[in-house]
Order: C-alpha cells, then sequence, then structure tokens
C-alpha cells in the first residue's frame, strides 16, 4: 500500500473515530456478515402499534422531548454576514427548509422507542431525510471502504455511504452496536437454561391479555339448560346437536332429568392470578421507562406521588434533549455553516429547547431608557406599542 493511501485511510479512520462511528472493533465474522439489531426493528415496530401501552409511553415521552418546540441562539458579538444573513438568520432558514421540527418530532420516537435514528444528508440539496428503521436491512463492510447501509428492496437508493448518515444511538448498545430504546428490553426473552427460555414482556403481556379475552368469552355469557322431560336418548342427541349450534356465548346443556340444573363454573385456580398479574404488570410498567401510563391508568396516585414520579423523570427527559442538542449542532449547523462561509467556533448557534422568553417592560422602564438616551424616540414607540397602546404609525405622528 502506497505512503498516500496509509495516510488517507488512517485519516479516514480518524474522521470515524471523532463522529463515534469507528467501526474497527467488530469481528471479522462481523465485518464479513455485516452488522444487524438483535431484534429487528420490524418486529419492534409491530409490538409498538399493536400495545395502546406501549405506544402511548413512547409518544409521552416522545413529546415530553421535543413537544414544546425549539430556538436558535448565536454569538451576539459575531457580526459577521453572507448574503446579508447571520449565522442564525442562515440556520434558522435553514432549519425552516429542511423541516427539521417535523424531523425531531419522527427522531424523538425513534430514539424513545428503538434507541435508534438513521439521517441522511443531502448537503448539495440542503436535504435531511430520516431512514425509516423498518427498511435498514444490514450495515456491511468492505476493505479500504466506508461502511454501507443497506436497505430494503424496494427503497431507492438501496445502499447509502455511512459517511453521509448520521447514526444516533442511545445506550447501552448490543453487540452489534445498535442501541437500546424501550422495545428492545420489552421484546427480548431471557434464556433461563439449555431448555427453559422465558418469553418477552411483550409476549407475556399480549398472551395475559389474549387470555383475558378468552375467559371472558368462554364464561362472559350464562350457562343454558335445556329441559325435555320424557325425551329418548336418540332424540335428545339430535336436538342436541341443533343446539349447539346457535351462535351464542356459553356452555350448553341437555338432559331428559325435569329436576336438573347447572352452575356457572369458574376454575378455582384462576381467581389466584390477580396477584400474579398484577406484578407482571408492573413489570410491563418498569420497562416503559415512563410514570406516565401508570399515572393515568393506576388508582391511588396522590398528587405529591405524582409530581415525584415526573420529577424523577425529568432527568431522563433531559439526557435525551442533551443528545438531540448536541448532534444537531454537531452534524448539521457547524457543517451548513462553515459551508456557507461562517465560523461556527465563534458563531456558537445553540438549539435551545422550549419557547424564548420574552423581556417584560414597564412603562416607566421605556420612558427612563429614552431619557437615558439608550433607546431612540422610534424605537421606544414601536415598544409602547407592543405593550398595547394605541400609537399612530411613523416617527412624526401628528
Amino acid at each position: 500500500m502506497e505512503i498516500k493511501d496509509k495516510i488517507e485511510r488512517a485519516v479516514r479512520g480518524l474522521y470515524e473515530r471523532l463522529k463515534g462511528k469507528s467501526f474497527e472493533l467488530y469481528t471479522s465474522t462481523q465485518r464479513s456478515v455485516g452488522l444487524t439489531p438483535e431484534i429487528s426493528f420490524e418486529e419492534m415496530w409491530e409490538v409498538y402499534l399493536a400495545q395502546p401501552a406501549i405506544r402511548a409511553a413512547v409518544d409521552f415521552r416522545a413529546d415530553q422531548v421535543v413537544g414544546a418546540g425549539f430556538f436558535t441562539t448565536m454569538n451576539e458579538s459575531y457580526a459577521e454576514k453572507h448574503g446579508g444573513k447571520t449565522a442564525k438568520e442562515f440556520i434558522d432558514e435553514f432549519c425552516e427548509q429542511i423541516g427539521l421540527d417535523q424531523i425531531l418530532q419522527l427522531a424523538a420516537r425513534n430514539i424513545v422507542a428503538f434507541g435508534n435514528e438513521f439521517w441522511w444528508i443531502k448537503p448539495e440539496e440542503n436535504r435531511l431525510v430520516s431512514i425509516p428503521l423498518f427498511k435498514i436491512q444490514r450495515i456491511t463492510f468492505k476493505d479500504d471502504a466506508p461502511a454501507t447501509l443497506q436497505l430494503s428492496w424496494d427503497v431507492k437508493p438501496r445502499q447509502i455511504g455511512m459517511e453521509e448518515i448520521v447514526w444516533i444511538r442511545t445506550p447501552p448498545f448490543d453487540k452489534n452496536g445498535f442501541g437500546t430504546g424501550i422495545l428492545q428490553t420489552l421484546c427480548r426473552s431471557l434464556k433461563l437454561s439449555d431448555e427453559i427460555v422465558r418469553p418477552s414482556f411483550s409476549e407475556i403481556i399480549g398472551r395475559i391479555q389474549n387470555s383475558i379475552m378468552s375467559q371472558f368469552e368462554k364464561f362472559g355469557g350464562p350457562n343454558e339448560l335445556w329441559i325435555f322431560p320424557g325425551v329418548n336418548k336418540a332424540d335428545l342427541e339430535a336436538y342436541y346437536s341443533r343446539i349447539k349450534n346457535i351462535p351464542s356465548s356459553g356452555s350448553r346443556f341437555v338432559t331428559n332429568v325435569e329436576n336438573a340444573r347447572v352452575q356457572l363454573l369458574v376454575p378455582e385456580r384462576a381467581r389466584g392470578f390477580d396477584y400474579y398479574i398484577e406484578t407482571l404488570m408492573n413489570e410491563f410498567y418498569l420497562g416503559l421507562s415512563t410514570p406516565l401510563p401508570k399515572l393515568f391508568t393506576a388508582p391511588g396516585f396522590t398528587e405529591a406521588s405524582a409530581n415525584v414520579a415526573v420529577k424523577v423523570d425529568e432527568k431522563r427527559i433531559m439526557a435525551l434533549q442533551r443528545l438531540l442538542k448536541r448532534v444537531v449542532e454537531r452534524e448539521l449547523f457547524a457543517p451548513v455553516l462553515a459551508k456557507a462561509g461562517f465560523n461556527p467556533a465563534k458563531a456558537r448557534v445553540r438549539l435551545n429547547w422550549g419557547i424564548p422568553e420574552k423581556p417584560e417592560y414597564t412603562v416607566s422602564d421605556v420612558l427612563k431608557a429614552y431619557e437615558d438616551g439608550a433607546i431612540s424616540r422610534e424605537e421606544a414607540r414601536r415598544i409602547l406599542k407592543n405593550l398595547g397602546w394605541a400609537l399612530e404609525e411613523g416617527p412624526n405622528p401628528s
């Protein structure tokens, strides 16, 4: 290998490490076969759509992270302009063009639910595409070439170089480097021995729901006793064959004994399942990683306990906000500003969550600032008008 190629490879490896995308620590088998999530995104996607509690938990958490929106700020002492725009104005226009608010809404859900998000950056077109996770097949490798993201057959293009991808993932990582969200834990089975495997919690809850429905269908309707006094056994069997085909719930019995009766029978062992079901459901709610579904569905929560639960949850929300904020600033804002001719380090354009606070003025503050020469007459009139004063337009009203 020539010295030039060695230098280029070293620089590329350093660049990937700095971006957190180094694939050098994977085994030769992983590099030859490729990287896939241990639990497929498609399987987790189906569980997310089918389980109301899981979807509610994911949506609650995502809305807490990005629901309030965002605004940008910059270093006010950095006065450089390009095309008549400051660095902040340039980034604000870029965010509106790519629909960053909508992208962050989707990203928050994918990160909370699946622990991963893939952005395809197309700088030539000023575009950013969030790749649907259930379309991702694997990450493949070739010697002396960047890793490639392989997509399903019905997507074009089917291959995208990882150097064009921003891969956002939350720890802990699985053995292939994919992040972990709520669904990975709920969809993972547990091997207890060579012969015993505990099903995943999503499967356990699904079975409980199905069993409850089966019990309801079986015992929800009343049992029926049809009495035909004096009818012989052959005719009784003929009657029974017709009666049992009547579409109705509950069991049916026929007899020629006039005083016969039937009792509603419920399996005695089923009556002791309440505690076990409650235990499993509590574990399930813990797996949702947010107290909100429990607050909405379980009785007995006081306002104080609810406030404590929400306050504890705020730490996780702040962690996810910090992750998204740093990724956006490093992977989007900095390259876009550099391409436009700005100095990202000096501009310090930052993404901030929520709504910017507006300063509160009193009339005395405005008049004092005008008397001290801090603001002009026109500026004072504009501020007073924003405060609700019905002032005429123009700098010199009649």
